[in-house]
């Protein structure tokens, strides 16, 4: 009813229903809509992606620098013993420093190892 009565008060001051530009209809608006909550979807989803890559490299990354941590701590403290001088005056002493060599050489074949795990990363 009101539908007829606006287009009879239209008809009688000689003017046509109005329409629209072109692209802002309500179906057209509704499709733009769509469209930009699609993209935002999109968005979130790179987005979170993005966020969850970041966080495995943060992860990898604290591994890598807990490693290389542990692996300079270690080559200090050999550096540190292997700059002071040692006196060696009997027989037992010169066993007791060759036995602690072996096990220095034994922890730096040890430590290649571990060097080399820390440049693969």
């Amino acid at each position: 009813m009101i539908a007829q009565i606006s287009a009879l008060k239209l008809r009688s001051n000689n003017r046509g229903a109005f329409v629209p530009p072109e692209g802002t209809s309500p179906s057209d608006i509704q499709k733009l809509w769509d469209a930009l909550l699609a993209a935002e979807r999109e968005r979130d989803d790179a987005l979170r992606k993005e966020l969850e890559r970041q966080e495995r490299l943060d992860v990898l990354n604290r591994r890598f620098k807990q490693k290389a941590d542990k692996l300079e701590a270690w080559i200090a403290t050999k550096e540190k013993y292997l700059e002071k001088e040692e006196t060696v005056d009997s027989l037992n002493s010169a066993k007791e420093r060759l036995k602690f060599h072996e096990t220095f050489y034994d922890e730096y074949d040890a430590s290649k190892a571990r060097l080399h795990e820390l440049e693969v990363v």
